[in-house]
Parts: C-alpha cells; structure tokens; sequence
C-alpha cells in the first residue's frame, strides 16, 4: 500500500513527546483478496520521544474496486525506531527518500474493520501487522494476516 501526506503539522510539545500530525491525501492497495485506494483525509498523530522515536496511531478508509466498492477503516499502532541521525533524516521529506529502510525499524499493528459481507470474515476476525517505509511524502506499507 502506498499512502501520500500533506506537509507535516507540528502541534508542538506536550508531556508525553512531541506532537505532529500528518493527513492523509490518498493513495492506493493491493493484496491477494483485492486493490483499492486510500481514500483522502486519513491521519498519522505521532507523537516523537527524545531519543527520536516515533510512536505512530493512524486512521484512515479504503475503498475497494469492486462495483459497488466496500469501504474497509484502519486503524495502526506502532513505532518508527532507529539511530537518531537516521531518524532527523526521515522526519524531513527531501532527505527521506535517501534513507535505507534496512537502517531503522517500522512496525505496526493493525486493526481492519468493514460491514461489507465479501469481505467481512476475512477482514474483521484477522489478526493483522504491517511493516513501512518513508519515502519523501509517500509511506509505503506492507501488511501481513497471522493465521
């Protein structure tokens, strides 16, 4: 999956790290039960600790492209982790795409849901963990059912 931001909003620091938030302007999926899009207006609250850690709570839609689409929410919760001059790197999207995804850590867990009965089973009684990587203002996602 593939997930294209806007510029970064800092929200600035709270008591438990600093605060940014990061929307979401579209993007699309694929995967071996279907392909779809991401729908604009998903978001990344992330809150950065100081050693440059950055805990990551994501919500967003997709749409599928059956006819009539299903609509499937995420929701993920992880960390981005790594060395801190790799992950400065990351927090600025020129320097993004030259950063090594092998030189830091991006997992998430990921919570699926859908009232669409083609995909209902699959989608809501799964047990789902992604991996990412930043490019510039792109995050490219895979995701993994544990079965």
């Amino acid at each position: 999956m593939s997930v294209t931001l806007n510029s970064r909003i800092s929200v600035g620091p709270t008591p438990l790290g600093h605060r940014n938030w990061i929307s979401f302007t579209g993007g699309s999926w694929s995967g071996s039960w279907g392909s779809g899009i991401v729908l604009p207006g998903g978001q990344d609250s992330q809150l950065i600790i100081a050693d440059g850690s950055a805990k990551l709570e994501t919500n967003y839609l997709l749409q599928t492209f059956d006819s009539p689409p299903a609509h499937i929410v995420i929701k993920t919760h992880g960390w981005r982790t790594g060395p801190p001059e790799v992950l400065a790197q990351l927090a600025d999207p020129e320097l993004a795409d030259k950063v090594d995804p092998n030189s830091y850590k991006f997992r998430l867990f990921i919570d699926m849901e859908t009232g669409d009965e083609r995909y209902r089973d699959r989608i809501n009684c799964g047990m789902w963990v992604g991996s990412g990587m930043r490019r510039g203002a792109e995050v490219i996602y895979d995701a993994y059912r544990l079965s």
